[in-house]
């Protein structure tokens, strides 16, 4: 793993902590993805679907599962 890689696969798994743990939606995706360090919310889209295979919506919907 090159250093972005890490970096962003940390702060993908802090949005799924934050995402997984905000059974009240307090948050919007975007503010998630801020949060975690990411400068915009496509780049939080891009990377997200890159380290999980899914989107950070999909996500969220299967938690309710």
């Amino acid at each position: 793993k090159n250093f972005n890689t890490f970096i962003n696969d940390y702060r993908i798994k802090e949005a799924r902590h934050i995402l997984a743990n905000d059974r009240e939606r307090r948050y919007t995706i975007e503010a998630v993805g801020e949060a975690v360090g990411f400068n915009s919310a496509n780049a939080f889209y891009r990377a997200f679907k890159k380290f999980t295979g899914v989107t950070p919506s999909f996500f969220i919907s299967q938690l309710s599962d």
